[in-house]
């Protein structure tokens, strides 16, 4: 990720090889990070009509849906699994809720930050035990049929983690040699046992969770399947914060383990203001030097000073960078000459898939 070191620009997104690349001039009121409030907290009490409460909408953390921040470090936790493990290995999981009283679903989504860590830890203990790498990334929804159905403000988790080393066999209990599961390090029922003890745990009652779990394999590209959940929910999240039950939403729609959130941490690049200026100003550039894969400008019609009369002015970029070496060029630690030879050189080619 690029970040420059004053206000007057802000980047968004990791760079290096696949990665997206945006750079923003601050004028635009760009603004990264969330903002920290006390989450809403009330009293569950089954006496009483839970179904309905007044909301302050100017405070209340989370009632936006996941920010954009949020999307980035979604996407980025998504890609950094996908290039450690490959797609094919990684697991795709979903946990929703089973049919549970107004008062109960309440204190799910007032414990939701608690269960969705204790599950989180859990799964991170299986999967090291399992000799699987224990970071994971997930994102929370609201159950859309379920509201427009019953008018229930449901809660669901969608996760994804490594699930399998290639050409490894498992063993569980009870399942044949020969079952699909066995290419799995973890077996579907171990995700229903570890989800039902936690909601019985917090309800106090016991829970039908046969059909409140899923996983399955990743197909595609791993941070298609949880941007899809990424995009959805602004609309219905505006409808259930109309209808009086923003307090059944989440304060936070996203997680990351702590050392893959590290990791797409350190992968910021602070640029000066100079170095910044001269990425806008050669981009062209660049791209003729073979370091940008795609991009696409984007313009404002402004009035700068010193200028006559207003007119577009380049205020953003997005693209990719072709390599992580187009880093060192920006900060000077390699000159153009010697990229240029670089990306002609047998070396270079010899990293490339080509047909």
């Amino acid at each position: 990720m690029l970040e420059f070191l004053d206000s007057m620009y802000q980047t968004s997104s990791p760079v290096g090889p696949g990665h997206t690349l945006s750079v923003w001039p601050g004028s635009l009121d760009f603004k990264l990070g969330l903002s920290f409030v006390d989450n809403f907290r009330k009293e569950v009490d089954e006496g009483k009509n839970t179904t309905t409460q007044p909301i302050n909408t100017a405070t209340r953390r989370g009632l936006q849906g996941i920010t954009a921040y949020g999307k980035r470090m979604v996407k980025s936790a998504c890609a950094i699994l996908q290039k450690r493990h490959g797609h094919k290995n990684l697991t795709f999981g979903t946990l929703t809720l089973p049919e549970l009283t107004p008062g109960q679903l309440l204190m799910v989504s007032e414990n939701w930050g608690h269960l969705k860590g204790r599950f989180s830890e859990e799964l991170s203990r299986l999967l090291k035990r399992r000799g699987l790498d224990s970071d994971w990334v997930d994102v929370t929804e609201v159950q859309a049929k379920r509201w427009r159905r019953l008018k229930q403000v449901a809660l669901h988790l969608h996760y994804l983690h490594q699930g399998r080393v290639p050409g490894m066999t498992y063993s569980h209990p009870g399942v044949a040699t020969n079952d699909p599961s066995t290419k799995w390090a973890i077996h579907p029922r171990e995700i229903r046992a570890i989800w039902q003890r936690l909601l019985e745990n917090l309800l106090g009652v016991e829970v039908d969770c046969s059909s409140a779990t899923r996983i399955e394999q990743v197909k595609l590209n791993a941070a298609h399947y949880l941007a899809k959940y990424m995009s959805k929910g602004g609309s219905l999240t505006r409808q259930i914060i109309d209808a009086g039950r923003g307090h059944f939403l989440p304060s936070a729609w996203y997680g990351v383990s702590a050392a893959l959130r590290k990791e797409i941490k350190s992968a910021i690049v602070h640029l000066t203001p100079k170095q910044a200026c001269r990425f806008l100003e050669d981009f062209e550039y660049y791209c003729g030097l073979g370091a940008v894969e795609w991009y696409y400008p984007i313009y404002q019609d402004m009035w700068l000073p010193g200028d006559l009369a207003p007119g577009d002015q380049l205020v953003g970029i997005v693209g990719t960078f072709r390599d992580e070496r187009v880093l060192k060029l920006l900060r000077g630690e390699l000159d153009d000459y010697g990229y240029r030879n670089w990306y002609l050189s047998d070396e270079y080619w010899a990293t490339q898939d080509v047909a």
